[in-house]
Formats: structure tokens, sequence, C-alpha cells
């Protein structure tokens, strides 16, 4: 039962992400959000690096 529930949330999670970055955002293909280097760009915004 845990598992699902776990399974549900990061389910909702990326596909929170896809629709906030797709479509809410800059409009750009929205799996580009899980790519690895998405995120390291994303970071290096907030952090100055």
């Amino acid at each position: 039962m845990i598992f699902i529930v776990l399974l549900l949330g990061f389910l909702a999670l990326g596909i929170g992400l896809m629709i906030g970055y797709g479509i809410l955002g800059k409009g750009q293909d929205p799996w580009a959000i899980l790519s690895p280097a998405k995120w390291q760009e994303l970071i290096s915004k907030f952090t100055g690096n």
C-alpha cells in the first residue's frame, strides 16, 4: 500500500513538473524538465554558479 502511494506521488510530481514547465512556463518540450542537464541549469541559475 505504501509503495502505491509513493508511486502515485512521484507520478503526480512528474506530471506537475511537465505541466508547469512545458505548458505554463516557456512552452518548450515538457519532457526536457526531466533531464539532468535541465536540473543542472536550474540549480546553477538559482545558486549563481
